[in-house]
């Protein structure tokens, strides 16, 4: 598909695969369209030429609003927690695919409401266990420390049981050992999903991604596994540097805007 804002071109007839069961790794540097790329997918960008086949079936649009009942899940480059919600009601937001009962129901405040509320709050629950949040719930998020905050992020997208799920920049502020952490939970997840990553550490880039897709300047210039990125002569020159040579994947900083 292409992307263009005016007269700037934020994707250039970029094609894009994901599968079930791995993760796809979108990396390059800042304004290189990887946030465009999210952002087409899930409906809050309209793609100037272009279509997303989902399922064997071609979407002409994706609305935001049905994201979760397509089984396509985010999280944001920031946090977007709702401040004034609980971390339990927060996690909860995001299982509103899993929701039977339509608005008429909701307002009469039916039993069958309430037991699908209880149900989804036990869901919530089970995913904040899950990733070491057990007894946060009670809790606003802006009370937590950042690192909690994240994992608070992530349990909302995956409460729906996404077939895909698209994290945007998710190590972003976490410490070493909380990195390490958020690869192994990125690693169980696609036994059960397709992830897609958008990521500047190259260490947790190099270690989860089966495959890499790499932009720059709105464009695919490189497309492999991380094996066969790192040793791209195009990459190195347009994103990674000469460091990757020596199997040293810190942060890249680009002093760039980001797409």
């Amino acid at each position: 598909m292409t992307v263009r804002f005016g007269g700037l071109v934020a994707l250039d007839d970029v094609t894009v695969q994901a599968q079930v069961g791995e993760v796809l790794g979108i990396i390059g540097p800042n304004g290189a369209g990887k946030t465009t790329l999210f952002n087409v997918i899930c409906g809050f960008v309209r793609p100037t030429r272009g279509s997303i086949v989902y399922e064997d079936k071609e979407i002409p649009r994706i609305r935001p609003n049905s994201l979760t009942k397509r089984g396509i899940a985010r999280t944001l480059q920031g946090l977007g927690l709702f401040p004034k919600m609980t971390v339990l009601e927060n996690v909860m937001c995001g299982a509103e695919a899993l929701a039977k009962v339509g608005m008429g129901p909701s307002v009469l405040g039916m039993a069958r409401v309430r037991r699908e509320e209880r149900d989804l709050a036990e869901r919530a629950e089970q995913i904040l266990n899950e990733l070491g949040l057990s007894g946060f719930g009670d809790r606003i998020p802006s009370s937590l420390p950042y690192a909690l905050q994240k994992k608070v992020a992530l349990a909302r997208a995956m409460v729906s049981k996404p077939k895909f799920l698209l994290l945007d920049e998710p190590a972003s502020g976490l410490s070493n050992d909380e990195m390490d952490e958020l690869g192994q939970r990125i690693t169980d997840l696609k036994g059960s999903a397709g992830l897609l990553l958008v990521e500047h550490h190259m260490d947790l880039v190099m270690a989860v991604c089966d495959r890499i897709v790499v932009l720059d300047f709105g464009r695919v210039i490189a497309e492999g596994t991380p094996a066969e990125i790192k040793s791209d002569p195009v990459v190195l020159e347009a994103y990674l540097g000469e460091e990757i040579e020596g199997e040293n994947y810190g942060p890249v900083v680009s002093s760039a805007g980001e797409s």
